[in-house]
């Protein structure tokens, strides 16, 4: 059968150190070659032009990159349209780190400046649609807070780490399966394959999820425990980044329940969790800042 032939195929070590190989180039790809994909992906433009950084997002980059002791010089920054940072890259690797900074990260941030669909074009007038504004417009510090806990995340050198994962799970899972066929005999080893990589795939896809949000948990720490400053700042951040999502929920409708909770949280999958929940990451925050209030007093 086609099934059997392939499993057989599947399991020559040479095949498997191909399979390995592929994806961890794959993986890794994206970050070693930022300029190819990131960059012409979330570079925003305004009439057709290329969007220009300001000096006071500059300054600030800057400043954060000093406050963690951190090479700006690898940082290549350039104005994304989207709503938040987007970064690709090792700071490391020879072609450094490519940085979107959101063109709303600004003193008096233009709404017309800031990509909408239509839904939420239609609905910014109503209470919602106020508060939708509103989010946008964030303090320095806030505004610092994110940068800094971006770079602290690309810093901390997970970004390679997590593309070992997965090829590590597939070296894991073909020693295993020598080891499970034989007490697999009584099933057709392509189902007997098929069943062993399914429960591989749904433990990868949970222990990245939960190395996810550790990392998220882990750098807005750190970013807080730099200073009261940047401490307050986040807490600012996250409580306009879940403002933004509940008045998403009501402006996109039925779309909007889906993509976030009543609390304001993005909708994850089963196993799977792209980032720490943001009323997670606000509450972590929020302890610090009320230490820190308490050492003050």
């Amino acid at each position: 059968m086609a099934y059997e032939r392939v499993s057989r195929v599947l399991l020559k070590p040479r095949n498997v150190v191909l399979l390995t190989g592929g994806i961890l180039a794959i993986k890794i790809f994206p970050d070693a070659f930022p300029q190819l994909i990131s960059r012409p992906l979330y570079q925003g433009y305004h009439g057709g032009r290329v969007r220009k950084l300001q000096d006071l997002q500059l300054e600030e980059f800057q400043e954060v990159c000093r406050n963690l002791g951190v090479d700006a010089e690898r940082y290549h920054l350039f104005v994304t349209g989207r709503w938040d940072i987007k970064a690709k890259g090792v700071s490391w690797m020879p072609n450094g780190v490519q940085f979107g900074i959101p063109v709303h990260f600004v003193e008096e941030p233009s709404i017309a400046s800031i990509r909408f669909s239509d839904p939420i074009k239609t609905n910014l007038d109503t209470k919602e649609g106020q508060l939708f504004q509103e989010s946008f417009n964030l303090s320095k510090p806030a505004r610092q807070f994110a940068l800094a806990s971006e770079v602290a995340r690309i810093e901390s050198g997970h970004t390679i780490a997590k593309a070992c994962l997965l090829p590590t799970f597939i070296a894991v899972g073909y020693v295993t399966t020598f080891a499970a066929l034989p007490m697999l005999n009584f099933l057709p080893r392509f189902v007997a394959l098929l069943g062993i990589g399914s429960v591989y795939m749904i433990i990868y896809r949970f222990s990245l999820g939960q190395i996810n949000e550790s990392i998220d948990l882990r750098m807005d720490r750190k970013v807080a425990n730099l200073s009261p400053t940047y401490a307050n700042g986040g807490l600012e951040y996250y409580e306009k980044r879940i403002q933004k999502n509940i008045a998403l929920r009501v402006l996109l409708e039925s779309k909007g329940k889906k993509m976030y909770s009543y609390y304001g949280n993005e909708h994850q999958g089963i196993f799977y969790s792209a980032s720490a929940p943001l009323t997670s990451r606000k509450d972590a925050i929020k302890k610090i800042v009320q230490q820190n209030n308490k050492n003050r007093n």
